[in-house]
């Protein structure tokens, strides 16, 4: 069943309207619109979308994002491969209404593991099974033309307002406190953002489990080099890209550092 054909009339509406608004790269608005009904609605519009756009189907998907919403349950969603860069890589402002960026830690799945072993597994037996990590900057933006002031279940439905994605170097999945670890944002070298610890979840493989279950039930089977980025530590930060372009690094001490040049 195509999730097209899964789609209430409301969703129909939805989607219609965020693909209008990526097409032709505009604000869009919420004006005779009502909510998803539910998160299977709000799934099924992801997958309509990703189909239209031509971006891989969830079940063979190999790129994901990974957190919680307000209420604290996770989910998980399923990324375009396109929008992904490496480290000093670049964006231009056309593609974005605002640019917002997320500091995050990017884990990568080191071997495949079947839905029936993803269910037996423990947390333990999941984290062992990432051979990698590494910092990660998710550039976040809105279709929606009041942007993160949208009621949660549209964003959702608008893949949680994701613009893109820089992953740095990969470097071996070791244990870390991730409580104390640094972390440190700048803009152009100015400084953002500096902490230790800071995970709204105390650590970032909390979600890890979750993710693989829900991956290796989409296919049979989640596959090996399969990459999840795991929520921002210090939320969402606004930068204004200048006439020449601002460049954003994120670095954990540990861990690595990423950096990505954004333009108007």
């Amino acid at each position: 069943m195509s999730a097209l054909t899964k789609l209430d009339e409301n969703s129909r509406a939805v989607l219609r309207t965020l693909l209008k608004a990526r097409r032709q790269q505009t604000g869009a608005d919420l004006d005779g619109l009502a909510a998803p009904a539910d998160g299977e609605q709000i799934a099924a519009i992801q997958d309509a979308l990703s189909a239209e756009l031509g971006w891989a189907p969830r079940s063979n998907s190999s790129v994901w994002k990974a957190g919680a919403i307000s209420d604290g349950s996770p989910i998980c969603i399923p990324l375009p491969e396109t929008a992904v860069r490496t480290q000093n890589g670049s964006y231009r402002r056309g593609l974005l209404q605002r640019v917002g960026i997320e500091a995050e830690i990017c884990f990568r799945l080191g071997r495949d593991v079947s839905t029936a072993e993803a269910e037996a597994m423990d947390d333990t037996a999941v984290l062992a099974a990432f051979d990698a990590l590494c910092v990660s900057i998710e550039l976040v933006d809105s279709r929606w033309r009041i942007g993160m002031d949208a009621p949660e279940a549209f964003k959702l439905a608008d893949h949680q307002s994701h613009g893109g994605l820089v992953i740095g170097d990969w470097v071996a999945n070791t244990a870390h406190d991730w409580q104390a670890i640094a972390l440190r944002v700048t803009a152009d070298e100015r400084e953002i953002v500096t902490q230790r610890g800071g995970h709204p979840c105390g650590r970032p493989t909390w979600v890890l489990s979750y993710w693989l279950r829900h991956v290796a039930a989409q296919a049979g089977v989640a596959r090996k080099g399969s990459m999840v980025t795991t929520g921002s530590w210090c939320g969402m930060q606004w930068v204004e890209p200048g006439p020449n372009g601002v460049t954003v690094a994120v670095s954990f001490d540990g861990i690595g550092s990423t950096r990505v040049r954004l333009y108007r």
